[in-house]
Parts: C-alpha cells; sequence; structure tokens
C-alpha cells in the first residue's frame, strides 16, 4: 500500500542533486501579517510517498490547495516510483493570493477521500504587535505655491505608515 510520508508547505525546496537530500526552507506555520489582501510569492508542496514491495510503480492521485473554501489549484498528480521503494513530489504555487484571514490547505486525495493534508493559518498581526513592527515615522516634503508669492512654501506631512508582513 503506497503511503504519504510527509506533506508540508513550505516557501523553498532545495533537493541537493550530488547527495539528493532535500532541504526545506521556512516551513509555513501559522502566520500573522500585517495587513489584507496578502500574497504569498511561492508555495512549495511537498509529499513523501512510501509503497510496499509488490505495490504498483505508480499511483494516480489527486492535489488541491484551498484558501479558505476557494480552491485555488486542483490537478492530478501521478505518483512514480522507479527502483525505489520511496519517493517525492515538489508543487511550487505561484502568487497566492490572499484577500482576508483563512486557512490554507493542501490536500491529497485516493479516488475523492483524503489522504493527507497539511494546513496553516494566515491571520492578521494584533493591533498592539503591529506596532511593534512599524519603522519610524516617514515624513514627506509637499510643495506648493502662495499666490503673490515667488517662494514656495513647504510643509511637512506625515506619510503613511505602513505595518510589516511576515
Amino acid at each position: 500500500m503506497i503511503q504519504v510520508q510527509l506533506l508540508m508547505c513550505v516557501e523553498t525546496a532545495i533537493v541537493d542533486q550530488r547527495k539528493n537530500n532535500l532541504s526545506l526552507i521556512n516551513v509555513f506555520e501559522d502566520m500573522n501579517v500585517g495587513g489584507f489582501p496578502f500574497i504569498l510569492p511561492s508555495v512549495c508542496i511537498i509529499g513523501v510517498f512510501t509503497r510496499e514491495q509488490g505495490d504498483p510503480a505508480s499511483k494516480d492521485l489527486e492535489f488541491d490547495l484551498k484558501v479558505g473554501e476557494q480552491v485555488l489549484i486542483r490537478r492530478p498528480l501521478k505518483v512514480g516510483f522507479t527502483e525505489n521503494n520511496s519517493t517525492r513530489t515538489i508543487i511550487e504555487v505561484n502568487g497566492v493570493a490572499i484577500s482576508k484571514p483563512a486557512r490554507v490547505v493542501a490536500s491529497l486525495y485516493d479516488e475523492g477521500k483524503v489522504i493527507s493534508s497539511y494546513g496553516f493559518s494566515v491571520q492578521m498581526l494584533p493591533e498592539h504587535l503591529l506596532s511593534m513592527f512599524e519603522g519610524p515615522s516617514l515624513v514627506r516634503m509637499e510643495r506648493g505655491v502662495d499666490k503673490g508669492s515667488e517662494a514656495p512654501e513647504a510643509k511637512l506631512v506625515p506619510a503613511k505608515k505602513v505595518g510589516r508582513a511576515r
């Protein structure tokens, strides 16, 4: 029987071709962001599978990625084994837009039934913590000209503060 040993969402997955080692960078866990909409530039979904001796050399599964109840991507996934009894797959999804607090969930299905899933929440950073991540207040100059005056008048206008997302 083919089994899912690992299903995980990370920012970056690196395969060392010389040693065939897999490095996972920035595992997505529950995250607090400075505001919505929020874009995850890249989500790598890692699947590690094993099979027993005598199991078929490939298995047709289905994969999806949801933000809340919205399915962003759903596609077939063929898990293939060569001479080994384990294999892995890396699916990269670029530009995952999150418009409001939600749970992001990657799931694997076998014949319509969920066999594994991995999820994480994206929520607004609490207000009292948001101020800790704001940079110094920026100031910009606005210039205007008074009628009857040759020199432009300058006034300081506080710039909009921008929170920092994780």
